[in-house]
């Protein structure tokens, strides 16, 4: 889509540099990938060979390869629905989007006091209280 409007703009070397960039990105994200994934473990390995169904390496539970992959089943899970239920995700979000614009059912709520009325909000506040003295030391 970006290139799509880049191209349709006539931005060409702009487009080009956004290219080259998100290419060089994914080039140095195999780099990392085959790394870390894919390269061999090193002579002097010092992993234990042999564990124990207790764990006796420091863990405390035996990693399976069910518990490997419940988190990307889990991930992958909610990707999904984040793409089939996009409408009412969007429209929750636009809720929030309108509240955090417009606090004043917020600052009602919490402060009990209708936005434009603050004035008398900090009146209330700062007034002494029954009894209590005020800054000059007099009562």
């Amino acid at each position: 889509m970006i290139v799509r409007a880049g191209i349709e703009a006539e931005a060409y070397v702009v487009t080009g540099i956004a290219l080259a960039v998100g290419f060089m990105t994914l080039y140095s994200m195999v780099k990392l990938w085959n790394e870390v994934f894919w390269k061999t473990l090193p002579e002097d390995n010092n992993v234990p060979e042999d564990t124990t169904p207790g764990g006796d390496d420091g863990r405390l539970i035996k990693p399976s390869l069910g518990m490997m992959y419940f988190p990307v089943m889990m991930l992958a899970a909610a990707t999904l629905m984040i793409g089939v239920f996009a409408e009412p995700i969007m429209q929750t979000m636009n809720l929030v989007g309108d509240q955090l614009l417009a606090p004043e059912h917020y600052i009602e709520a919490v402060l009990g006091v209708t936005p434009g009325n603050e004035v008398e909000w900090i009146d209330q506040v700062t007034a002494p209280q029954d009894g209590a003295q005020s800054e000059g030391g007099t009562p």
